[in-house]
């Protein structure tokens, strides 16, 4: 595979393997040659010489191995050290044979060097298989998964908030999972954006999986169609529809998120599976403000800041326990003193925003939004450095995904 540029797994230690098998049991490389590029020419185009010819002594069942081993094809090979395995004992069983008394005393010596030969191959299985069983055994790798912004099929911004929330919401889920790493909500949407293939946008990001969805409304009733898609073979994992009514938009976002957590296979302890399916609030009143507060906030203009500010704060009115609208409050107040956005003095709104701040994080001490804005405000109201630190360090803990 390397001389042939190509990748290299499992398979390639396989063959490896035989090369050492062949060379212990006749004597000789089953890839001879005068100088290495011969050597490669014949590792690439040649089949050995069967190893019987150099060694009858060697069983049947074990050159059969042999061969198999040194198959130029991966697919042809053992496909793993457990294969290998399976396949080497069958030639073990070599039973003790009642020798007739006439027997020459060279068969008794060819006896005690197969067995001798034998001896040294089950040596080399011993120290090799641990080793190769360490590289076939599938190792915990990292998922990264992107979340597409779910397409809205209705026309008006109210429906395309209403589509944003709902991104915001599987992301929010997803990005606390363990193994799991979720690219930003931003880099998301300049993909959507980008018309290209599936295909190519997990080669660029490196991904492992992609979510897509869409939202129709109509009235009081409710589409939203999701799938996870398996980069790597382009199919999907997992695809759902759910025709609900308006009211059910919490079950059904915690149903999405749990679906994709099952579809990834992915190892919850119960607390965090618990703290998850909570939802952030239960007062649909609440949410449609937050969103919108949200919605505003992103797009960073003194007018759509103070917009955001209102729906974040008739979000706390609907709901006074409801710790994400809180921290938007935050938010909201913190950018209105930025160099940016100063349009009030920071002594007039950084004590609302460390309040609202603050009572987020009572509400909810894990809750990696409510932390990042405790931190920001403890950094450039307070100056307490480490203060800030502390917080945004159990942001990160909360939620290593959380920009």
């Amino acid at each position: 595979e390397q001389l042939r540029k190509e990748a290299v797994d499992a398979r390639t230690d396989i063959w490896a393997t035989g090369v050492l098998f062949y060379q212990m049991l006749t004597g000789e490389h089953p890839f001879p040659g005068d100088n290495i590029q011969v050597t490669f020419y014949s590792i690439l185009n040649e089949t050995p010489r069967p190893a019987r010819e150099l060694n009858p002594d060697i069983p049947e069942k074990l050159e059969q191995v042999l061969d198999r081993l040194l198959q130029k094809d991966p697919d042809e090979r053992y496909q793993d050290a457990g294969a290998l395995s399976a396949a080497l004992e069958p030639t073990a069983d070599h039973s003790p044979v009642k020798m007739p008394p006439e027997r020459e005393p060279r068969s008794r010596l060819r006896s005690i060097r197969y067995l001798s030969l034998f001896a040294a191959v089950l040596l080399l299985v011993a120290l090799l298989i641990p080793g190769l069983i360490d590289r076939c055994t599938p190792r915990p790798r990292t998922l990264r998964v992107m979340v597409l912004p779910f397409e809205s099929l209705n026309n008006g911004e109210e429906n395309a908030i209403f589509a944003e929330g709902m991104t915001e919401e599987v992301i929010n889920h997803i990005s606390q999972l363990p193994g799991l790493e979720v690219i930003s909500k931003t880099t998301s949407q300049y993909y959507r954006n980008s018309g290209m293939p599936v295909d190519q946008i997990g080669k660029e990001l490196k991904l492992t999986n992609l979510v897509r969805g869409s939202v129709q409304k109509s009235g009081d009733r409710l589409r939203i169609s999701v799938n996870l898609v398996d980069i790597q073979r382009q199919t999907n994992l997992w695809a759902e529809s759910y025709d609900r009514q308006m009211e059910d938009i919490f079950d059904i976002q915690n149903e999405i998120a749990e679906n994709i957590t099952d579809s990834l296979q992915i190892n919850m302890k119960m607390p965090l599976r618990e703290r998850l399916q909570r939802p952030p609030t239960t007062n649909l009143e609440a949410y449609n403000l937050y969103i919108k507060g949200r919605y505003n906030w992103n797009k960073r203009t003194p007018a759509s800041l103070q917009l955001a500010l209102d729906f974040f704060r008739e979000a706390t009115e609907k709901d006074t326990a409801y710790a994400l609208a809180y921290s938007g409050v935050a938010d909201a107040l913190s950018l209105f003193t930025s160099l940016e956005y100063g349009v009030v003095p920071a002594h007039i709104t950084m004590p609302a925003a460390q309040q609202a701040a603050q009572r987020a994080v009572a509400l909810d001490p894990y809750l990696p939004q409510a932390h990042t804005s405790l931190a920001n405000v403890l950094l450039v109201y307070e100056w307490n450095w480490p203060a800030a630190e502390k917080e945004f360090l159990r942001a990160i803990e909360l939620d290593p995904n959380y920009p």
